[in-house]
């Protein structure tokens, strides 16, 4: 970039360094653009772990920087064979931390961030230096949208920039990146400071950068024992894959690094908690401590009791998510890792939880043999483990031993109230449990016929033991699903009526029971009660903060259709913090900032939600649409590509040839797929017919438009903000006087939402 030269500054009599751009590489408009980049990003920040910029300066057609003289060493100097005195490593971890959290706070991403770039003074302070690979992130702490800074330090994605040891997989793979990129690097100089030697390695360019796409580092403790726990667990996170599983913000780094289990258990997560009181949700204390329950192993000699391994598997993450004081990886994504093949330390780096859980489970007729054992994974020791034998009656008491065991290893304190939890038996007849599990397996199949099944299990276990809140909770999800997933053939109404009676049953066992406000929820959501939808699952949430189904459909209504993306963003934080693997989950979060007109914002997420399940149509469909807003139609055009939507295709499939048919303005496309089967969905569904309103306002129908749009608004698509100013497919129709008095009805019902 440029050659540096200590000199004196005559004017103010003072020693500063000269950072000068040689003529022949001024000649590059690259090279100069840069050099102005790295300019621009040092002078946004005012920090003093960060080099200060006193002015950018031309003479005689050079150009250069003046900038705070900084004595001392580079880092990669001061880096010992063996690795450096702890307390001095720490210090300077700490100190780093710090001045990348200032550069974050300002929506600068480093980008190149390594030894050689970290000057240690005489004095022992950290500066950060060399900001020419700078840009600004797209997260909610950006320089604002159109600013110098912010158009002077964006570039493509796909090219790749950086120093390829300290690149984090994403740049290797020239993606878009964030701050947690940054953290990446800040983990593998933690990695080289604590022993002496780089985590990735190799005698090529291209086999380093495929080690630090596949490899797993050799845990720090193993070269160098002693190492403080903190210190292990801290680099370990850093380098995650995935950036989900790492540290989300440098100052989560600084608190952990004081000796914390997890960073989130300090302010950031008080933070968070202060948003969820705000949203009237009951929170406990911050999370301290997270596990995984990998699915039990199904050992039994029929395998068709494989719904019996993953219910016990269900029960346990059940058990332990009453638990406040815990994180626990919710069903969903748990689930997906059934057949994992990867290391218990590197499903738990990935999925940030320091404890795993793992068991099996041998079915033999009436007689059960269960093992189960919880692994501290970045130390790989065993904290605990045992077998249990006995007979179908005895599961209930095995489930309640396990869940209590965990709890015991980890030294935690349980309120009363979670020790009645943990001892509650929702199902009292062992018969009756098998009869819910196989149903609940069925519902989760979508499957041809699958519901049937369930509704004939549930219905059995009914006759076992008579009223029961929990089987009447899976009845009501049975019945909601068959409108859900458009399998109601022009029943929805006697379904979502059979939906609402059992929640009647629920509340009669159980007044105020949270099970029947979920099945209620789902009612009204259906009959476009959207304001009765919002308190149902409010009523969840106060009571289970983080039921994973509660909080998909809560997110989903704040975000998606009423547009209250203040309220629904730290829940939906919370909803990827416990189902980071969940396609759902992703997918609530992307819409979160899509609905609210940031649509750049949404990318990340809906491409994360798309790569867990690129087969099935809904996700690609919804991905597509993220894609529209932000413009990027050869993206788009290329992922539906092949795709023959019908009037009568899966929603997914349906959805993205509307989607196509809107961006292209083909308006003969968007009448034919209008006119189907899905004109009768819209009747119960709210998404349906803003997407038809949209549509047909993009090719200029505009009478259909405002139709679909008034039908919406009917089903609970309240989302004034959206609809009225960043839907750019309604642009057609927004000088219409009907368009006015539609959105004056949005903005009334928007304005009495409750959150």
């Amino acid at each position: 970039m440029g050659e540096v030269y200590r000199a004196t500054d005559t004017k103010l009599g003072r020693e500063v360094a000269l950072k000068v751009l040689p003529a022949e590489m001024a000649a590059s408009p690259e090279r100069l653009e840069r050099f102005r980049r790295e300019a621009k990003a040092l002078a946004a920040l005012d920090h003093p772990g960060i080099v200060t910029v006193h002015s950018v300066e031309e003479a005689d057609g050079l150009h250069f920087l003046t900038m705070q003289l900084v004595e001392g060493q580079p880092l990669d100097r001061l880096i010992p064979e063996g690795g450096m005195p702890q307390d001095r490593l720490l210090a300077i971890a700490a100190s780093l931390s710090e001045a990348l959290a200032a550069a974050h706070e300002k929506g600068i991403v480093h980008r190149d961030l390594k030894p050689a770039n970290v000057m240690v003074t005489k004095a022992g302070r950290v500066k950060v230096l060399d900001f020419g690979l700078a840009q600004v992130t797209a997260g909610e702490e950006e320089t604002p949208r159109g600013s110098e800074l912010s158009t002077a330090m964006r570039t493509r994605d796909g090219i790749v920039m950086g120093t390829v040891p300290y690149m984090s997989p994403e740049q290797v793979q020239g993606r878009a990146v964030d701050r947690r990129t940054d953290i990446f690097s800040l983990g593998v100089i933690l990695y080289e400071m604590a022993t002496g030697r780089r985590p990735f390695r190799a005698d090529s360019a291209a086999g380093l950068m495929s080690a630090i796409l596949r490899d797993e580092p050799e845990p720090a403790v193993r070269l160098r024992s002693g190492l403080a726990p903190a210190l292990c667990r801290v680099i370990e996170r850093c380098l995650a894959k995935e950036p989900a599983a790492r540290f989300q913000t440098a100052a989560d780094v600084e608190v952990a690094l004081q000796g914390k289990p997890e960073a989130e258990s300090g302010r950031v997560v008080e933070h968070r908690s202060d948003d969820l009181r705000k949203a009237g949700l009951a929170v406990g204390e911050p999370d301290t401590k997270s596990i995984v329950v990998l699915p039990f192993a199904n050992l039994s000699p029929d395998p068709d009791t494989e719904y019996f391994s993953d219910g016990l598997t269900d029960e346990i993450i059940t058990d332990l998510s009453r638990v406040r004081a815990l994180r626990v990886i919710s069903r969903s994504s748990a689930m997906r890792l059934k057949g994992d093949g990867r290391s218990l330390a590197a499903i738990g780096r990935d999925l940030a939880c320091r404890y795993v859980l793992e068991g099996s489970v041998r079915r033999a007729a009436n007689t059960l043999r269960i093992t189960a054992r919880l692994v501290d994974a970045p130390n790989d020791v065993q904290l605990w483990a045992d077998k249990y034998g006995g007979t179908l009656d005895d599961v209930f008491d095995i489930q309640e031993r396990v869940s209590r065991s965990i709890v015991g290893a980890l030294e935690i304190r349980l309120t009363p109230q979670e020790a009645e939890q943990l001892a509650e038996r929702p199902i009292a007849d062992v018969r009756a449990q098998e009869c819910y599990l196989r149903a609940r397996s069925e519902i989760w199949s979508f499957l041809p016929g699958a519901l049937d099944r369930a509704i004939s299990h549930l219905e059995a276990a009914l006759r076992l033991v008579g009223d029961n809140a929990l089987v009447y909770q899976g009845l009501g999800e049975a019945y909601f699903q068959y409108v859900n997933i458009g399998a109601a053939s022009g029943r929805e109404e006697e379904y979502i009526g059979k939906a609402e009676w059992c929640a009647d049953k629920i509340f009669a066992l159980e007044p105020e029971s949270p099970r029947g406000c979920l099945v209620r929820a789902n009612a009204q959501l259906a009959r476009g009660d959207i304001h009765g939808c919002g308190r149902s699952l409010r009523g969840v949430l106060r009571v289970f903060p983080k039921d994973v189904p509660a909080l998909q459909l809560y997110v989903h209504v704040l975000g998606w259709l009423v547009g209250k993306p203040d309220a629904a963003a730290p829940l939906a934080a919370l909803l990827v913090d416990v189902d980071p693997l969940s396609a759902m989950s992703l997918l609530v979060s992307a819409m979160v900032p899509l609905f609210a007109g940031r649509f750049s914002d949404a990318l990340e997420p809906a491409r994360r939600m798309f790569a867990l399940d690129p087969v099935t149509p809904v996700w690609r469909a919804n991905y597509v649409m993220a894609l529209s807003y932000n413009q990027r139609l050869d993206e788009a055009e290329a992922l539906t590509e092949g795709v023959a939507a019908e009037p009568d295709s899966d929603v997914g499939t349906w959805w993205m040839g509307l989607c196509r048919a809107a961006w292209r303005a083909d308006r003969a496309e968007v009448l034919r797929l209008a006119d189907g089967p899905y004109q009768q969905a819209a009747a119960w569904d709210a998404e349906i017919p803003w997407a038809l309103a949209s549509a047909h306002a993009a090719v200029g129908a505009n009478e259909e438009a405002l139709v679909w749009l008034d039908r919406a608004i009917d089903r609970g698509m309240i989302n004034y903000p959206f609809l009225s100013e960043h839907d750019r497919y309604l642009d057609n129709v927004r000088g219409d006087a009907r368009f006015g008095r539609v959105m004056e009805r949005a903005r009334r019902e928007w304005e009495r939402f409750e959150v």
